[in-house]
């Protein structure tokens, strides 16, 4: 038992298995692994919508955007639409399609851009007037009216974007106060661009059940585990 908890400590490493001790986690065996294998759950949980949430964004705005400007490739300089930094990053999703022998087509440069493109760089101050007093109704057809500004979409989407920053990068998430709020506020903004799509995927949305659960679902994961390893007929609390 000791070579395996050695193991899981140096396959994870110590200074991530000290984050968790840092906020609260008894530093034994149980209630360690128990919560890291529950931040994993929680992040695989949140993947429907925050996907889900990424794609209707940008469709949307793509939409609306070759709406109001007359052509699908309104990310182009001679359109007039964008600054340079965005600019930049549009021509950097080119060269990436470029590399890997795909077209560059409308459709593949917006799927190529990055979350932070729609959510910190075409939300940000500078395109208030050119774009956002223009389109900010075709892209949150839903949004409550004291809600409709693109102040206001900025703070919820980043707020967003900083979970989803944190649920790739593997870290931990588990002890936030408000996650099962987030959820519900992803849920909302997806509402607020299309409620179809909302409908749709609370269908393999399961991060309600997976967060009542808690880590104490995943104890009795660990000891089975271990017990098919023939390591320990319980593990050490």
């Amino acid at each position: 038992m000791e070579n395996f908890s050695a193991a899981l400590c140096k396959g994870v490493s110590a200074p991530r298995l000290g984050a968790y001790s840092a906020r609260g986690v008894a530093p034994g065996f149980a209630d360690l692994y128990s919560h890291y294998l529950w931040n994993i759950a929680l992040c695989e949980s949140l993947y429907p919508v925050l996907q889900t949430l990424e794609i209707v964004l940008r469709n949307n705005i793509h939409d609306a955007l070759a709406d109001q400007f007359g052509t699908p490739a309104w990310y182009e300089p001679t359109a007039g639409v964008l600054y340079a930094p965005e600019l930049q990053k549009v021509d950097e999703a080119k060269q990436v399609l470029t590399r890997g022998g795909k077209p560059v087509t409308p459709g593949r440069v917006v799927a190529e851009l990055s979350f932070g493109f729609w959510t910190v760089g075409l939300l940000r101050g500078a395109y208030e007037v050119s774009i956002w007093r223009r389109v900010i109704q075709a892209v949150f057809p839903r949004i409550p009216s004291d809600m409709k500004t693109r102040n206001t979409v900025s703070r919820l989407l980043n707020d967003i974007r900083n979970l989803r920053n944190s649920v790739f990068h593997h870290d931990p998430i588990w002890h936030m106060t408000n996650l099962n709020n987030k959820h519900g506020r992803i849920l909302k903004m997806i509402h607020y661009m299309n409620p179809s799509m909302r409908d749709f995927v609370t269908i393999a949305d399961n991060f309600p059940a997976v967060y009542r659960r808690g880590p104490s679902h995943h104890i009795d994961l660990i000891n089975n585990k271990i017990c098919e390893l023939g390591l320990y007929s319980t593990i050490p609390r």
